[in-house]
C-alpha cells in the first residue's frame, strides 16, 4: 500500500486530514468553471420614472363618503400589497375602489377565472370552495 504523500508546511497534518475526510465522506467535485465563457449580451431601454408623464386624466374615481374610506383605508392598511404606499398612493388605491353589494348564494369569483378585482368584505360572511375532482369542497370562509 501507498503512503500519502506528506507536505512540509505547518498545515500538512491538517491538509492529510481533510483530504482523508473528503474520501471517506465520497467527496463532492466541485465543477471546474471556464473563466472565459462569454455571457449572454443585456439590453434594456433607459427608464427614469421622475420623466414619466402625469396620467391624472386616466385615474379612476369612484365617489366615496368619509365613513366608507375610513373603513376601507383600515381594511387594507396591513395588507403587505399596501403597506408600503406612500399616502398619495394609498389614496390613489382608494379612489379605485368601488362598493359591490353581493347577495347571499352568489359567486363572487370562480375558481381558474381570471381575477377582475381586489375585494374588501366589509360585512357578511363568504365560503371558499376548491374544486377536488370536479366536486367543489367548503375549505375556509371570511
Amino acid at each position: 500500500a501507498e503512503e500519502p504523500a506528506h507536505s512540509d508546511s505547518e498545515n500538512g497534518e491538517e491538509e492529510e486530514e481533510e483530504e482523508e475526510e473528503a474520501a471517506d465522506a465520497g467527496a463532492f467535485n466541485a465543477p471546474v468553471i471556464n473563466r472565459f465563457t462569454r455571457r449572454a449580451s443585456v439590453c434594456a431601454e433607459a427608464y427614469n420614472p421622475d420623466e414619466e408623464e402625469d396620467d391624472a386624466e386616466s385615474r379612476i374615481i369612484h365617489p366615496k363618503t368619509d365613513d366608507q374610506r375610513n373603513r376601507l383605508q383600515e381594511a387594507c392598511k396591513d395588507i403587505l400589497l399596501f403597506k408600503n404606499l406612500d399616502p398619495e398612493q394609498m389614496s390613489q388605491v382608494l379612489d379605485a375602489m368601488f362598493e359591490k353589494l353581493v347577495k347571499e348564494g352568489e359567486h363572487v369569483i370562480d375558481q381558474g377565472d381570471d381575477g377582475d378585482n381586489f375585494y374588501v368584505i366589509d360585512r357578511g360572511t363568504f365560503d371558499i370552495y376548491v374544486k377536488c375532482d370536479g366536486v367543489g369542497r367548503c375549505v375556509g370562509n371570511y
